[in-house]
């Protein structure tokens, strides 16, 4: 199960590993061979108004774009009117024009930026750039339309409120991150508060074109950009304004502690969290092959123990997500309510002979090929290569982070693998959030209520 609210409230998720600059012909010829070295994606920098990037191939009719604006929430006075303002988005999108020509156009936001999301038939784009230029300039939206916003961000948070997942992101929300806890802002009461004064304001620190990043994928040409961009880059403010310093990961709430949240079902969900290394970390790289070697798929150390030996969960998954102030690290399971302590501890004996033994030269090795490939098995469409590419845009990548992110993996060493887990991987340092049909055995025991 996905921690979809986890992934859209505490981090701008990153693909595993991350890449960049190839020839043409390559970028046509879509699924990548499995060969990685054979494969570099052709990330053109366009020299526009804005920083743009451009993967230009014709494998498919469909074009991808992605218009990134820094800030997110960090430039909310809460986090409610910038969630808020993507569900404004969603109800001016969905005009007959659009419909009719099976455009998608959709909105998120993260604690790092403001994301709109288009697909669509490349003869498509001039209409679907005119529109978005007429909802990016805001003079047509009424009250009406302000209160439609409300009441779909509330029903899909009662959605979600019967959701174990959003339960346990709530959980890890509070528990890695600094700042007001997600719950408390986006209650329905806070929601019906905010007014369409408040929403302007924030939209007008946000969509500023000095914010502004924007990734094409897809068959369009670099000289053909300018004049699609137009209508959009015209409808934004030029003059930059001051922005806020990101939301920061404050001290971990409950590293070294559990927390348990009373959920009436048979299957119960496990979270390990702690704080992970930021990107320039030494031990950011090797932290990442080792985790590929404990969940790099069903062959993974979790799954041949915890699946296939005791029998503990369906599936299981450890991964560092990264984003611009640095990174959490997460274990996640499914299992038995009656299992959870089993499963607790057959995870440290896992970690604790990472620690103490390492890796052996076959396991390094096949890891580390793994976590290269994982990259290529993302990109299927030219929707995942301009996700990708607006990711790095996010974390200020360069474009040729695949390259350098191959090299860095390649070094990795045993010594490194023992150190990384030494630090990162014991599990004294983690804080264990469980949801379910649970009595005791935790510190705490609390309800949705508690949270929400």
């Amino acid at each position: 199960m996905p921690l979809r609210l986890f992934f859209c409230s505490l981090c701008t998720f990153v693909y595993l590993v991350g890449g960049s600059i190839t020839s043409p012909a390559q970028s046509q010829n879509l699924p990548y061979q499995q060969d990685p070295r054979a494969n570099v994606l052709a990330i053109q920098a366009i020299d526009l108004d804005v920083p743009t990037w451009l993967i230009s191939n014709d494998h498919s009719e469909m074009v991808s774009v992605r218009l990134t604006f820094l800030g997110g929430t960090s430039l909310a006075d809460n986090r409610t009117i910038a969630q808020l303002s993507t569900s404004i988005g969603d109800v001016l999108a969905i005009t007959p024009a659009l419909k009719q020509q099976g455009i998608s156009l959709s909105f998120t936001v993260t604690a790092r930026a403001w994301q709109i999301s288009i697909y669509a038939l490349k003869e498509d784009l001039p209409l679907t750039m005119d529109s978005l230029a007429k909802l990016l300039r805001r003079d047509f939206y009424t009250e009406q339309d302000f209160i439609r916003a409300q009441d779909n961000l509330i029903a899909q948070r009662e959605a979600d409120a019967i959701d174990p997942d959003f339960a346990l992101g709530l959980a890890l929300d509070h528990t890695l991150k600094d700042g007001t806890p997600l719950a408390r802002t986006m209650r329905p009461q806070r929601i019906k508060s905010l007014t369409l004064t408040q929403m302007d304001h924030y939209l007008n620190n946000q969509l500023q074109r000095a914010h502004l990043r924007i990734a094409v994928a897809g068959d369009v040409r670099a000289a053909d950009l300018k004049a699609l961009l137009a209508p959009v880059l015209a409808a934004l403010p030029a003059t930059p304004i001051p922005t806020r310093p990101p939301l920061r990961y404050g001290p971990c709430a409950l590293c070294g502690d559990d927390l348990a949240i009373a959920w009436d079902t048979d299957e119960a969900l496990v979270a390990l969290a702690r704080h992970g290394p930021r990107r320039e970390d030494p031990d950011y790289y090797p932290l990442r092959v080792a985790l590929s070697y404990l969940s790099g798929g069903l062959s993974s150390r979790l799954m041949a123990v915890l699946r296939e030996e005791l029998n503990l969960t369906y599936g299981a998954q450890a991964f560092l997500s990264t984003d611009h102030i640095g990174s959490g690290l997460f274990v996640y399971a499914t299992t038995r309510n009656e299992d959870i302590p089993a499963l607790r501890h057959a995870t440290s004996d896992i970690f604790y002979d990472v620690i103490e033994r390492g890796m052996s030269e076959a396991d390094l090795t096949d890891s580390k090929q793994a976590l290269i490939e994982s990259f290529y098995i993302a990109l299927r469409s030219n929707r995942a290569l301009s996700e990708i590419m607006a990711g790095w845009q996010t974390l200020t990548l360069t474009p040729n982070h695949q390259q350098i992110m191959h090299q860095a993996i390649a070094d990795v060493s045993h010594q490194d693998i023992r150190r990384a887990a030494a630090r990162y991987l014991d599990p004294a340092g983690f804080a264990t959030i469980a949801v379910g049909r649970i009595d005791d055995g935790f510190t705490s025991i609390v309800t949705l209520d508690d949270l929400w």
